[in-house]
């Protein structure tokens, strides 16, 4: 039954379909498959934790960068528990590597895809617990940075940490030349430096109906810290957090 819920919540996405006609034509269908797997099997630690915490799976989508699972918001768990989903995804490359030896001994790859193989594992593990929004070690440092700072201000801080480590990875691995982790993640930082704003809408709705049960923080911030029940001081009076955020929602 677990299985169909999750085949229910798999979502193609267009893109695929030239890339997967260029690998057929190319004859590297081996080797990509086993890129799809080790995502998904990434995506697949990520949402059997989270299941086991109650969060809510919305979708898995296949796309050019291979798998990616959507889940519902997790900020309301307790730390240790978001950063055991974050954590669920990267400790998978010990099953993706076991997989890849097994797929080598059974001659189902050959040498050269097996050495390949176990590289694109190696670099999807250390691709993804760099501090790079929205990959898992950049999410794992914004947890951290949203503990210190307001939303806006952590935002705004993971992406400028996240754009010195993009290029530090480029930099790092430009002999192998991994132009889809390149792409994939500058294409995702941009969006999220597009969507500051929209995030921060979307945010405050959700605190409209939020029971707050964080300690209380008294502040003069045109911005809210996310782990805080906020007072905030605004026009010389001390409002309560929902107070503030209809004001701010006002504006």
């Amino acid at each position: 039954m677990k299985m169909l819920y999750l085949i229910s919540k798999l979502e193609v996405g267009i893109s695929i379909i030239p890339f997967l006609i260029l690998i057929l034509l190319t004859g590297n269908y081996k080797l990509f498959f086993t890129y799809f797997l080790i995502t998904f099997i990434h995506e697949l630690g990520h949402i059997i934790m989270a299941s086991l915490f109650k969060v809510k799976v919305e979708k898995i989508k296949l796309n050019i960068f291979g798998f990616s699972g959507q889940i519902d918001d997790y900020t309301h768990l307790d730390s240790y528990k978001q950063i055991l989903i974050l954590l669920a995804g990267p400790l998978t490359y010990f099953i993706s590597k076991i997989l890849i030896n097994q797929f080598y001994l059974h001659d189902i790859i050959s040498l050269i895809t097996y050495h390949k193989a176990l590289l694109t594992n190696k670099y999807i593990l250390l691709f993804n617990i760099l501090p790079i929004y929205p990959l898992d070690g950049g999410r794992l440092l914004k947890l951290f940075l949203d503990k210190i700072f307001t939303f806006k201000f952590s935002k705004i801080l993971s992406i400028s940490i996240s754009f010195v480590f993009i290029l530090l990875f480029v930099i790092y691995t430009r002999e192998h030349k991994q132009y889809l982790m390149y792409l994939f993640t500058i294409m995702n930082l941009l969006v999220n430096v597009l969507f500051i704003e929209k995030e921060w809408k979307e945010f405050l709705f959700k605190r409209l109906y939020f029971i707050n049960k964080y300690k209380e923080k008294v502040h003069n911030k045109k911005d809210l810290y996310i782990y805080k029940n906020n007072y905030v001081i605004y026009d010389k009076k001390i409002l309560s957090e929902k107070s503030v955020i209809k004001k701010f929602l006002n504006h």
